[in-house]
C-alpha cells in the first residue's frame, strides 16, 4: 500500500477509535458536571466542533502537552460560550476527563509494554495505525466512565425544555 493511503487510513482510525470516543466523553462530562440533561442538538453540534478542533490541534507540529492544553481551552470555551454553562463547573468537567484520560493511558501503555515488550511497544507506537488500536481501549473506557458519571450526576434532573430551561425534580 502507498504511504499516503496508510497515512489517511491511520488518520481515520485515530479519528474513529481515539478522538471520537474521547470527544464524546469530554462533552458528556461537561454536561455531567453542570448537572444538565443532554440537549440532542447542542450536544451533537458541540461534539462535532470539538472533534474537528481536537483533530486539527493534534496535527499541529507542537511539543508534548501543548495539544492537550489547547484542547482543554477549546472544550472550556465550547462549554461556556456555546452551551452556556458556568465556567467553574465546565472547567471541573474538562479537568475530570483529562485526569481520567491520563490515568487510563498510563495503564494502557504499561499493559502494552508488558504484553509486547519494550521493543514491540516502540514499534507499535511508531506506527500510527497500530497506535490507534492500542489507544482504543483507553478511549472506550473513558467514554464508559463519563457515561457513568453523567448518569450519577443527572439522574434527578429533568430534560431541557424547548426554551433551554432546565428544572430539577424534588427527591
Amino acid at each position: 500500500m502507498s504511504a499516503f493511503f496508510m497515512y489517511v487510513l491511520a488518520g481515520i482510525a485515530k479519528l474513529i477509535l481515539i478522538f471520537l470516543p474521547q470527544t464524546l466523553a469530554n462533552v458528556i462530562s461537561i454536561y455531567a458536571f453542570n448537572k444538565k440533561k443532554i440537549n440532542d442538538k447542542n450536544f451533537w453540534i458541540a461534539t462535532i466542533i470539538s472533534l474537528a478542533a481536537i483533530f486539527w490541534i493534534r496535527l499541529l507540529p507542537v511539543g508534548f502537552g501543548i495539544p492537550s492544553l489547547l484542547s482543554m481551552i477549546v472544550l472550556i470555551m465550547l462549554g461556556v460560550y456555546f452551551l452556556k454553562f458556568p465556567i467553574r463547573k465546565t472547567i471541573l468537567g474538562v479537568f475530570f476527563v483529562f485526569i481520567v484520560t491520563i490515568l487510563l493511558e498510563i495503564v494502557t501503555l504499561k499493559v502494552a509494554t508488558i504484553i509486547f515488550g519494550e521493543g514491540g511497544f516502540n514499534q507499535i507506537m511508531d506506527n500510527d495505525l497500530t497506535y490507534a488500536f492500542i489507544g482504543c481501549p483507553a478511549s472506550i473506557l473513558l467514554l464508559i466512565i463519563s457515561l457513568l458519571v453523567y448518569h450519577l450526576f443527572t439522574r434527578h434532573v429533568k430534560r431541557s425544555t424547548d426554551d433551554g430551561e432546565v428544572g430539577e425534580t424534588n427527591s
